[in-house]
C-alpha cells in the first residue's frame, strides 16, 4: 500500500486523480473520484476487492428495497382507512427492520470473517487444547472504516435520513474513496456521500489552504511520528534492557507517535480534499487539553465516536428494553442514578465494541474496557466528588490549578491506555508497568540513547523542537486562535516564499531514508 504521506501517493495516486478531477464537467467528476479510489484499492491489495465488491453489492441492494418498500407504503397511502393504515406500518416496519437486519448482518459478517477469523481460532484453541489451524483469508484493506460507512448508510436509510441512491457508481465511490478507506475519517453519506457525487469546481484559495495543511500533517507524521517510533518501537520490544525512566518515556513517545501520526494523517486526507473543493469531518479537536477520559474521546477519533454514540447507543438507549428499565430503575434510585444505570448497560456495549474494533486481541478488548471502567467510575462518584470540592473550596469550573490537575490526571490516564493498546498482549502490559514502577532510577548507561534507538543528538533536538511546535499550535487552537487563519492573512507571496521553505525544511529533517526504517500507518491495521 502507498501510504498517505509517500511520494508516490501524493504524486501519482492523488495527482493524477486531481488533474482527471479537474478537467472534467462537474456532473462528471465523481468518475474521476471512482477511478482513483478503485485504482488504488486494487493496486494496494494486489487485487484482492472481493470483499469491497460484495459489500457494496448488498448495500446497494437493500438500500433500495427499503426505499421501495417505503414507496409503495406512500403511494397505496390514500387507498387505505385508518386501521389498515396502520396494521400496514406495522407490517412495512417490520419488513425494513428485517431487510436493514440481513443485509447489516452480512456486511458486518464479512468483517468479522475476513478480521477476526484467526482470533477466534486462536481462542478456541487455547481455552479447549484444540489444534485447528488459521483460515487464509487476507484481511481486506480499510474493512473496519468500510464497514462502519455502509452500516451507516443502510440505517439512514431506513430511518428516512436519506435516499437510497439510486446510481451504484456513486455508493462505491462513498465506500471505496481513496483518501477515507484507509484510515478514515468515517464519513456519513448525507455528509461525504453527496460531496463526493456532486463534485466541486476548482477554488485557489481552498486548494493553497488544503496544501498547507498537508504540509502540515505531513511535519508531524515524518518529522515528529518517524522518529518518535525509532525509541518506542524498540523500548516496547525489549524494555528490561534500560530502566523505568527510559520505559516511561518510551509510553510518552509512543503516544506521542500515535497522536501525530493519526491526527497527521488525517490533517493530509483532509488537506487533500480540501484542494478538491470537498470538506471531510474532522478527527481530531486537541484531545490532551481535555479534563476527563470522556472529554478525551469527544476529541479524539471523533468519527469513531459519533459513530458509536449515533448507531450503537441511542439505538440501544432508546429500545422498549432500556426504557422499562429506567422505569424500574427510577422507581428505586435516585433520579441521577435512575439515568445512569441502564445508560451504563449501553455504555458498555459501545466500549466493548470501541475496544474490539480497533483490533482481533483481547488487549483491544481490555483497552475499550479500561477506559469502560474510568468513565463509569467518573460518573458514579461525581456526586461524591462534587461534594468533597464543596467542602474543601475546591471551585472546580473556575479554578485554574484544579483545571491543569483534570488534565495531567487526563493524560496519565491516557498513557496508560496507550500502554495496553501496544504492547504485545495483556501479560506484556502488566510487566512493563510493574518494570516502570520497580525500576525507575535503576543505573543505565547514558550512551545508549546513542547506540540503541538509531537516533542521534540532532534527532533528539528535533524531536524536542518540533514537539514544542506541536504544542504551541494546539495551545492556539485551545484558545481560539487558528494558525492557518493568521497564515492567511498574509501576502500571497510571504506565503508562497514560506511554504517553499517549509517543504525544504521537510524534505530536510523528515525520518526517512538509510537511517531510518519503514514506519507503517499503525491505523492502516485496523
Amino acid at each position: 500500500m502507498a501510504s498517505y504521506n509517500s511520494f508516490l501517493f501524493l504524486l501519482l495516486y492523488f495527482g493524477g486523480t486531481f488533474v482527471l478531477y479537474s478537467l472534467l464537467p462537474k456532473k462528471y467528476k465523481y468518475l474521476a473520484l471512482l477511478a482513483g479510489s478503485w485504482f488504488y484499492y486494487f493496486i494496494s491489495t494486489r487485487g484482492n476487492v472481493w470483499a469491497l465488491a460484495v459489500t457494496t453489492a448488498v448495500v446497494y441492494g437493500a438500500a433500495l428495497w427499503m426505499d421501495a418498500v417505503k414507496a409503495r407504503f406512500k403511494k397505496d397511502k390514500a387507498t387505505l382507512d385508518k386501521d389498515q393504515r396502520k396494521l400496514r406500518k406495522a407490517a412495512d416496519r417490520r419488513k425494513l427492520s428485517l431487510i436493514f437486519g440481513v443485509s447489516a448482518t452480512l456486511t458486518v459478517a464479512l468483517l468479522l470473517v475476513t478480521k477476526y477469523a484467526n482470533f477466534a481460532v486462536e481462542t478456541v484453541n487455547s481455552l479447549f487444547g484444540t489444534a485447528l489451524a488459521n483460515t487464509r483469508i487476507a484481511q481486506p484493506l480499510g474493512v473496519s472504516f468500510y464497514t462502519l460507512e455502509a452500516v451507516s448508510y443502510l440505517y439512514d436509510v431506513k430511518t428516512d435520513r436519506v435516499r437510497a441512491t439510486k446510481n451504484p457508481l456513486k455508493l462505491s465511490l462513498f465506500l471505496s474513496f481513496f483518501l477515507t478507506v484507509v484510515e478514515g475519517p468515517i464519513a456519513r453519506y448525507d455528509d461525504l456521500g453527496v460531496q463526493l457525487g456532486e463534485g466541486a469546481r476548482f477554488d485557489c484559495d481552498r486548494f493553497v489552504r488544503g496544501a498547507e495543511r498537508v504540509l502540515w500533517g505531513l511535519f508531524k507524521k515524518v518529522v515528529l511520528a518517524d522518529r518518535a517510533a525509532q525509541y518506542a518501537s524498540l523500548m516496547f520490544t525489549d524494555f528490561q534492557k534500560y530502566n523505568g525512566a527510559m520505559a516511561l518515556l518510551g509510553v510518552l513517545l509512543y503516544t506521542l507517535q500515535l497522536y501525530s501520526e493519526f491526527s497527521g494523517i488525517m490533517d493530509v486526507v483532509c488537506g487533500c480534499g480540501e484542494m478538491m473543493g470537498l470538506t471531510l469531518p474532522e478527527n481530531f479537536r486537541q484531545p490532551f487539553f481535555s479534563q476527563s477520559v470522556g472529554e478525551f474521546w469527544s476529541r479524539w477519533h471523533m468519527t469513531l465516536g459519533a459513530w458509536l454514540k449515533e448507531y450503537v447507543f441511542y439505538p440501544l438507549s432508546l429500545s422498549k428494553g432500556f426504557q422499562k428499565l429506567s422505569e424500574k430503575a427510577g422507581a428505586r434510585l435516585t433520579p441521577y442514578y435512575a439515568g445512569l444505570a441502564p445508560a451504563s448497560i449501553a455504555m458498555f456495549a459501545v466500549w466493548f465494541l470501541c475496544g474490539f474494533w480497533h483490533g482481533a486481541g483481547w488487549k483491544y478488548v481490555a483497552y475499550g474496557l479500561y477506559y469502560y471502567v474510568l468513565m463509569m467510575l467518573g460518573s458514579y462518584t461525581e456526586p461524591l466528588s462534587k461534594r468533597v470540592c464543596d467542602k474543601l473550596g475546591i471551585r472546580r469550573e473556575t479554578s485554574k490549578w484544579f483545571h491543569v490537575f483534570r488534565i495531567l490526571r487526563t493524560f496519565a490516564l491516557v498513557n496508560l491506555g496507550m500502554l495496553i493498546f501496544n504492547a504485545a498482549g495483556l501479560r506484556k502490559a502488566f510487566k512493563m508497568l510493574a518494570f516502570i514502577g520497580t525500576n525507575f532510577f535503576r543505573a543505565v548507561p547514558g550512551k545508549v540513547l546513542l547506540t540503541d534507538f538509531n537516533l542521534r543528538v540532532p534527532d533528539y533536538v528535533v524531536l524536542a523542537l518540533a514537539t514544542a511546535a506541536l504544542i504551541a499550535v494546539s495551545v492556539m487552537r485551545e484558545r481560539g486562535v487558528d494558525p492557518r487563519d493568521r497564515f492567511a492573512r498574509l501576502p500571497f507571496a510571504l506565503r508562497f516564499v514560506l511554504l517553499l521553505f517549509f517543504t525544504l525544511l521537510l524534505i530536510i529533517i523528515g525520518a526517512y531514508g538509510h537511517d531510518y526504517g519503514p514506519v507503517d500507518l499503525i491505523y492502516a491495521n485496523f
